[in-house]
């Protein structure tokens, strides 16, 4: 069955304090590539258009970390199923899955320094539980009680009964339909982590220069003083004059002119004042 067109990439970025050098900071990073296929299929055909997008968006980004960091990169394969099938039949449909698109990596990036590691993890109840915890799917808790119920319960040494089939039943079969609708397909995969190492110098800090320390302003001169001018007023005093009594004499002279007197000329005159 052919393998559905559906890719997810997502980015996880951790840092650790433990410098190479001096100068150099490790960081660790990890990126996902999650594969989805049909039900009960394993098959992986990367010459298909859709299939073949998501392989090279896989390859092109193992060959860019490669390039950029020339370090060995290690990728995890991890399958898994949704919970239709036995547990047994499911844990080897997530092996089959894995070893797919394992064996075309291998044949597209031989020559890479490259370690890989596979994981087979069968029905995936824990991403199912996540599933269901973040929505709202009626008889929400009711199910996950449902989902924390052991695998198999046993009695004198018989399964009595199972969380699968406790499951299947719960409302007449209404909610395990409504599971396979909404969630089953986000199980039926196999995730591509790829980790590796990036080496980085820290950024420097920026020199700024130190702002210079303000002038000290000058104290502001004080105000002087307004001297407040009282003036006085001075009223005027009268003081009494007595009147003086004046005695007009009478007054007068003779005089003659020398020039005449010269001459020979009688002359002679007499003043006095009018007033």
């Amino acid at each position: 069955m052919k393998l559905t067109k559906t890719i997810l990439i997502s980015c996880v970025l951790c840092l650790f304090p433990q410098p190479l050098s001096a100068q150099d900071i490790a960081k660790e990073r990890s990126d996902t590539v999650t594969f989805y296929f049909n039900c009960a299929s394993s098959m992986f055909n990367s010459g298909a258009s859709s299939d073949k997008e998501i392989y090279d968006e896989l390859v092109a980004l193992i060959l860019s970390i490669d390039r950029k960091h020339n370090d060995t990169i290690h990728v995890t394969l991890r399958g898994s199923a949704s919970p239709e099938g036995n547990a047994a039949m499911n844990l080897a449909l997530s092996s089959r899955r894995v070893d797919a698109l394992h064996h075309k990596l291998l044949e597209s990036l031989s020559q890479r320094n490259i370690k890989y590691a596979t994981q087979y993890i069968g029905d995936n109840w824990d991403e199912l539980k996540l599933l269901i915890s973040t929505s709202d799917i009626a008889d929400k808790d009711a199910i996950l009680n449902l989902i924390d119920l052991p695998l198999e319960t046993k009695k004198a040494g018989k399964v009595v009964s199972t969380r699968k089939r406790s499951m299947m039943t719960y409302k007449g079969g209404s909610a395990w339909s409504e599971l396979n609708k909404r969630f089953f397909p986000q199980l039926r995969k196999t995730e591509v982590v790829v980790e590796y190492v990036v080496v980085t110098q820290p950024e420097q800090p920026a020199v700024t220069e130190p702002e210079p320390e303000p002038k000290p302003q000058p104290s502001p001169e004080p105000e002087p003083v307004k001297e407040e001018v009282v003036v006085e007023e001075i009223q005027p005093t009268q003081i009494p004059v007595a009147e003086a009594k004046c005695h007009r004499e009478f007054l007068f002279a003779l005089k003659t002119n020398l020039l005449y007197d010269a001459l020979a000329v009688p002359n002679i005159g007499i003043e006095f004042p009018l007033k």
